[in-house]
């Protein structure tokens, strides 16, 4: 597998200022040795003939033979360690990295699969229990259809159907325990068209919790006179004095 090159590498500067061999060199030696790094790195290695190596960098012999001490040779070409170990550091973190995403790619592929295989294997499941089971599949059919039917066939809520049966009422105060008069409740909203005030009456056990709190059902209290026990009657006048001779 071709591992991935890359167009930098890092540089140590404390190894380059504490580096005892490039202490000793001058500048244009330095220029010469980093200029010669960069194209070891890029083409894997630099030749190993000094005539060739003064005509690519334009140097003289001089600063040639320092900066030739800092390469090893192997098959004819000149190598650096340090740019060995940086290599090999970075091929490494490319190969964990390519492993890390093809994993990752595997684990998204595997999951769609097991996704789409699922829908499918429930679709099938459900297709196989129907060719083998088909008197089963008839009988499921029937107690569905029965089920719709009766829910069909059911009431509407009895609560909001307005007016309400009197039964309704009756059956309704027995299984909340009001003791309530329904036929005088029955009677009262039957006559007022089942309103509510102006508004007409969207629930009728509402009203008829609201008629047993007002205590609607009770008769309504006669006020009496309060008269003195011994109390003598009031004359009644026969005729209308003058007011000037009341005062006499």
């Amino acid at each position: 597998m071709a591992l991935k090159k890359h167009h930098w590498f890092p540089f140590y500067y404390l190894d380059w200022l504490s580096d005892s061999a490039l202490v000793m060199m001058t500048y244009s030696e330095k220029g010469l040795y980093m200029d010669m790094l960069a194209r070891c790195y890029n083409e894997d290695g630099l030749p190993s003939d000094n005539k060739k190596l003064m005509r690519l960098f334009k140097c003289d012999q001089d600063d040639l033979d320092e900066c030739v001490k800092m390469f090893y040779k192997k098959d004819e070409k000149l190598l650096n360690k340090k740019l060995d170990e940086i290599k090999k550091e970075q091929q490494n973190v490319s190969k964990v990295k390519s492993r890390a995403g093809k994993a990752s790619a595997e684990a998204r592929k595997n999951k769609r699969l097991i996704e789409s295989t699922g829908v499918e294997q429930v679709l099938n499941s459900v297709e196989t229990e129907h060719q083998q089971n088909p008197t089963n599949r008839e009988e499921k059919r029937r107690v569905s259809n029965n089920t719709i039917d009766k829910e069909k066939s059911k009431p509407k809520k009895q609560a909001n159907i307005i007016p309400p049966k009197l039964e309704w009422i009756e059956d309704y105060c027995k299984e909340k325990g009001k003791n309530i008069d329904c036929g005088k409740f029955f009677n009262y909203y039957e006559s007022n068209g089942w309103k509510v005030g102006k508004n007409k009456m969207k629930s009728w056990p509402a009203a008829l919790s609201n008629w047993g709190k007002n205590n609607f059902d009770s008769s309504q209290p006669t006020f009496q006179r309060y008269e003195p026990a011994n109390a003598a009657p009031l004359p009644i006048p026969t005729m209308v004095q003058p007011i000037g001779d009341l005062w006499k």
